[in-house]
């Protein structure tokens, strides 16, 4: 029983504030674009995501392993106490989530809002919702719905492959990502 209580609190306060306040679902007048089908090529991905919203701030780290068939995303503390673990082959979606976690911390808005940043922009407009659109340029994009900014992304490196360094600001629910890629590792097929 000591080891639980351990536990419960290697789990910061601030990190399951951070992860209701980026991962909490809209409101059911508002729909979610749906998560983009994987992308090659294969590789593996750490990053250090901190995320910052009006009072407060917390950090997580993500591995990424990505590839034509399948999206895999492991979500830990930076103490390394396991988060979240996500499978997303395009069709299905398997999620084993920390029990200490709240319900309405949903990984797949994680998902989400890295393949914003992220995938191509071809891959993600067929799956926004009608009237949802995307804009683009060199350093930058920007979410639409009709003429509501919901997002915005600018990139603070100019890798084309996968930027290291990005950062999202999401407008409508007041918190901002701060994306540091740790290591990125192309993998031969």
């Amino acid at each position: 029983m000591a080891g639980l209580h351990v536990v419960r609190r290697g789990l910061p306060a601030a990190l399951a504030s951070i992860l209701i306040a980026a991962c909490t679902p809209p409101p059911p007048t508002a729909a979610l674009p749906e998560l983009a089908a994987p992308q090659g090529p294969t590789r593996h991905v750490l990053q250090l995501v901190a995320a910052s919203w009006p009072g407060g701030n917390a950090s997580l780290l993500c591995v990424l392993e990505l590839n034509a068939e399948r999206i895999a995303l492991a979500g830990t503390s930076k103490d390394g106490l396991s988060l979240f673990n996500l499978s997303y082959d395009g069709e299905n979606l398997v999620l084993d989530k920390n029990p200490l976690l709240p319900d309405t911390v949903d990984p797949r808005a994680i998902v989400a809002d890295m393949q914003l940043i992220y995938w191509p922009v071809a891959a993600l407009q067929y799956r926004l919702p009608p009237g949802w659109h995307l804009q683009t340029g060199a350093t930058r994009r920007e979410l639409f719905q009709g003429e509501e900014k919901i997002a915005e992304i600018v990139y603070l490196s100019s890798e084309v492959d996968w930027p290291r360094h990005a950062e999202l600001a999401n407008l409508r629910y007041g918190y901002r990502l701060s994306i540091d890629t740790l290591s990125y590792e192309l993998v031969s097929e």
